[in-house]
This record gives C-alpha cells, sequence and structure tokens, in this order.
C-alpha cells in the first residue's frame, strides 16, 4: 500500500484514468466501483474521458448508499449524476431500484448484482474515500459492515439507514484508488500509515489487506506498514 503525497487529485485522476483506458481498450471487462462524497468530482472527470466506443465493456457499481427514495438529496448515487456523471453507454447499477422496497430486500438485491458484475469482470477497479473515523465506503468503525459474511448488508448507523458492501467484498477488487486531502483528513492517514490498529477502530486498515492500494494525499508520503 502506497501513500503518494501531491498539492491535489490531479495526478492520481490521470493514472485512474490511464488503468481504466488500458484494460478497457484491450477488450476486458472493467467493474468500476465508485463512491460518493469528495470522490464524486474526480469521478466525474475520468468518466468524462471514457470514449464512448469503449463504455460497453464497463460496468459501474457503488461502494454504498443512502437508503430512502429513488433519487432522493442524500442518495450517493443522485449526487453523482446531479453532479455531472454520465455513464451513457456504459452500464451504470443503481443500487436504489424499487420505488416500495424495505433495507434488507434493497441489500439482498445489490448482493445478487454485484455477484453478477463481478462473475462479468476480467478487471476491478476500486476508488474509494477515507472518511470520519476511518471509514472506507459505508464500512463503519464498529458496523456490522466489517464482520458480517454477506457481501453486501444494510444496517442503521448513527446518520443514514446504510445499505453497502462488506469487509468481504474487497477481496474482488485488483487495483484500488484512494483519494484524501485536505488537513481533516490528516490524522487518519498518519494513523493509517504509522499504526497497526483493528479495523473495528479504523476501516481503512482493510486496505493493507487488499491488492495495489494507492492512496493520493497531501499529507504523508510512502509505504504503510
Amino acid at each position: 500500500m502506497n501513500f503518494i503525497k501531491s498539492a491535489d487529485s490531479k495526478g492520481g485522476s490521470e493514472q485512474l484514468t490511464k488503468q481504466l483506458m488500458s484494460a478497457l481498450s484491450a477488450k476486458n471487462k472493467v467493474l468500476w466501483i465508485v463512491s460518493g462524497g469528495s470522490n464524486i468530482r474526480v469521478e466525474c472527470e475520468v468518466m468524462a474521458k471514457i470514449p464512448n466506443d469503449l463504455r460497453p465493456f464497463l460496468a459501474i457499481v457503488l461502494v454504498d448508499e443512502r437508503f430512502g427514495e429513488i433519487g432522493h438529496k442524500d442518495s450517493n448515487a443522485q449526487q453523482l449524476l446531479d453532479s455531472g456523471f454520465e455513464p451513457d453507454h456504459a452500464n451504470f447499477i443503481p443500487i436504489l431500484t424499487k420505488l416500495k422496497s424495505t433495507p434488507e430486500d434493497t441489500a439482498k438485491h445489490y448482493q445478487f448484482v454485484f455477484e453478477q458484475a463481478v462473475d462479468f469482470a476480467d478487471v476491478v477497479i476500486a476508488e474509494l474515500g477515507i472518511g470520519w473515523g476511518g471509514h472506507i465506503g459505508g464500512i463503519l468503525p464498529d458496523s456490522p459492515a466489517l464482520t458480517d459474511k454477506k457481501l453486501v448488508i444494510s444496517y442503521q448507523a448513527a446518520d443514514y439507514q446504510r445499505i453497502s458492501l462488506t469487509s468481504g467484498a474487497l477481496v474482488y477488487i485488483n487495483s484500488t484508488y484512494v483519494f484524501s486531502f485536505g488537513p481533516d483528513k490528516a490524522a487518519e492517514l498518519k494513523r493509517l500509515k504509522d499504526e497497526k490498529v483493528a479495523p473495528a477502530k479504523q476501516p481503512a486498515q482493510l486496505l493493507k489487506t487488499m491488492r495495489d492500494v494507492r492512496i493520493y494525499n497531501d499529507y504523508v508520503e510512502g509505504e504503510a506498514l
């Protein structure tokens, strides 16, 4: 796991675009796992650079979603689309697909969809952020997303009813790009690089168990313990 220090996300965005384009140009079927929050801007930039003729080989799934009505204002999918993310000709797979569904049924359906997407893919590339408490995606500290045996789980967090990939789903990822910028991220980045703590206390520690992880940030550089 490498920390790459830079003033902004430009270098990481360019590298992510390059890897996606290379895989798609080779006619590989690619699954791109995307995040909400501060990653949305990068995802919009990358998506805009992928030509239409390569997009049929690309499937896009969310790492997590906030449960609610389709298109609600806090939805990660809706915020992506509202920010200019245009997945035309690619297969963008939202989590919220039925007007009336329980969180549990939504999670069960998304697990089915995620398993199909993984089976479809030759290459799986994820884009993640590191949030408060060192959480990644919908995997929050001390949450059942850390330990549940399913690949997708629904649970009530302090902020939202969340639908999230679990720690078990991370094993399918071939390459991970993490974007974490700003002074509020410094303590979590330093802790991740220099300390070994339980994922229950800092879920980002799971990144140390994954393949080909690059963390673009403006605070630390080097390899993690």
